[in-house]
């Protein structure tokens, strides 16, 4: 019975030593990590290392004209694919309105995509947001959002002036976010 008291003793004191060990290098890791991180501006959007050719798709505008991703090749295209019901989107679509002048003399437009709902809706929400800046379009049945895979919203991707996706975000971003990756791309 001693005996078996001695090898439980024993095995909770290796056990101990080694939850310090593992803690005292973890935390170790972590604050060294800390220590090396660059300070500097992190943006959601930043170039990828490989280009990728973008599917041509089309979307229907605030005036039922039907638009294809081509019709704007030689610029870069910011596309944002939105809802109404999306709580990031409405956080991030003013960022996206206020951008719009100073990213056309970048030779960028944005086309911001609404995923579900009708043209009524929208403009009833554009104009309650303010957002007039802001060229809205209507995925037409889903076919761009299931062209990209659409399977969260807000969902952004940055396509170049040859047609090939730069960068892509999932979720909000911002003003800067945008200026950044225009500056990058032009």
């Amino acid at each position: 019975m001693k005996n078996k008291k001695t090898i439980y003793i024993i095995i909770v004191i290796i056990a101990v030593i080694v939850i310090a060990a593992v803690a005292f290098f973890a935390i170790r890791a972590l604050s060294s990590k800390n220590e090396k991180v660059n300070v500097d501006k992190v943006y959601r959007l930043e170039l990828m290392d490989e280009k990728i050719e973008a599917p041509d798709i089309q979307f229907l505008d605030m005036n039922d004209n039907i638009h294809q991703l081509s019709d704007f090749r030689g610029k870069t295209v910011i596309v944002n694919f939105w809802a109404i019901f999306c709580p990031p989107c409405i956080e991030e679509l003013p960022d996206f309105n206020k951008a719009v002048k100073v990213l056309e003399d970048k030779n960028t437009v944005i086309i911001a995509i609404n995923v579900t709902e009708g043209k009524s809706d929208i403009i009833d929400f554009v104009n309650n947001a303010d957002l007039h800046q802001l060229s809205m379009y209507i995925d037409i049945n889903g076919n761009a959002s299931q062209t990209y895979g659409i399977d969260t919203i807000p969902r952004t991707l940055i396509i170049d002036e040859d047609g090939f996706i730069r960068s892509a975000a999932r979720g909000a971003v911002t003003y800067d976010d945008l200026i950044h990756i225009a500056d990058e791309l032009n």
